[in-house]
């Protein structure tokens, strides 16, 4: 019991989470709940070794931490907080919501993720008086299971170069579109609609002949997609690849594809748009408002269409402004980030 009363921090950050292979939700976690970007070095990060210990301080430790730290605020920018934290800590838990697919797409997500973090995120939704989010649509979304007048603040990443990318503004000056290669990066699960991708992709060979690729750098997770993929011609699943090895592959492809029937951010098209890469991402709401202006939105139903699309895309006569427009606005995004951690600063302190 002494060593839980050993320190008095003023933020105790759930971290039991870190320790995976480094994706997008553990990257946030990483760079925007750190000393640093929240401007105090009285931080208690916890953290866990083993699947057991993970839920054993996600349910006790987090929460009698707090009850021993009452002035703490808990943040909770991985798993959903437990529903005995919110329970009886609640008015000092701030959950950082990266999507609401586990309450609104449950039909598409793992067992653990149905019954271990599912409830909990419910809970904290219609309990909890204030959350951060990533994105305008993630609280659009949010705001439809929590109370009227809870607080929902944007805390959305600034995008660092996390492959050390380098920007060509010339990569575009010669096309082939008979070699093209086409990047996926992310888990292969139902939501990611990685079967659009290949409808598009074998499409897209149809007409350009057999040396376009497809490149999909993740793991594959659950569903019939992960089958597909690796039984089809021209498909490279490379599972889990170092920074380096992203950075080389980027080098080489012609475009990023992202087929997803919904995300919560999209973390990757912003990451990689550093090198100055084109993105082509379906036409949802979130990828609208990442992307601006910046990339080619398509409908992953119609494979025909899309196929047609992206050859045009790429067959127009002057494409010098796809990488400026590219680079350019993961710099904007920034922009609206840094201001972003600047309010919740101003919230965590009550300044």
């Amino acid at each position: 019991m002494n060593y839980l009363k050993s320190k008095k921090p003023k933020l105790i950050i759930d971290c039991t989470h870190l320790g995976r292979n480094t994706t997008g939700i553990e990257r946030i976690t990483e760079e925007l709940f750190n000393e640093t970007a929240l401007g105090t070095d009285s931080i208690y990060h916890i953290t866990s070794g083993s699947t057991w210990l993970l839920i054993v301080k996600q349910w006790f430790y987090i929460t009698i931490k707090s009850i021993l730290n009452p002035n703490a605020k808990v943040l909770t920018p991985g798993f959903p907080p437990s529903i005995l934290l919110s329970f009886l800590r609640g008015n000092k838990v701030v959950p950082y919501i990266h999507d609401m697919f586990l309450l609104s797409r449950q039909n598409e997500i793992n067992i653990r993720a149905k019954y271990y973090m599912r409830p909990s995120l419910s809970y904290a939704a219609k309990n909890l008086n204030c959350f951060f989010v990533n994105s305008n649509k993630t609280a659009t979304e949010l705001q439809a299971y929590c109370k009227p007048n809870a607080n929902i603040m944007l805390y959305r990443p600034v995008i660092n170069n996390v492959f050390n990318l380098d920007y060509d503004e010339n990569r575009y000056n010669a096309v082939s579109l008979h070699k093209m290669k086409i990047l996926m990066l992310g888990t292969v699960e139902p939501r990611k609609n990685y079967s659009g991708a290949l409808d598009i992709f074998e499409k897209c060979r149809d007409v350009l002949g057999k040396n376009v690729e497809l490149h999909v750098v993740g793991r594959l997770g659950w569903g019939k997609d992960s089958e597909r993929l690796k039984d089809t011609a021209g498909v490279f699943c490379h599972g889990y690849l170092s920074a380096q090895e992203v950075k080389s592959l980027v080098q080489t492809c012609t475009f990023f594809l992202s087929t997803s029937h919904d995300e919560g951010l999209g973390l990757p098209l912003l990451e990689l748009q550093y090198s100055g890469i084109a993105i082509v991402a379906s036409d949802i709401p979130v990828f609208r408002e990442v992307l601006l202006d910046s990339g080619l939105l398509i409908d992953p139903s119609n494979a025909n269409v899309c196929a047609e699309r992206i050859i045009g895309f790429f067959s127009e006569q002057n494409l010098t402004q796809i990488a400026i427009n590219s680079y350019s606005n993961v710099h904007i995004w920034n922009e609206q980030a840094n201001n972003d951690r600047l309010k919740v600063i101003d919230f965590i302190y009550n300044k």
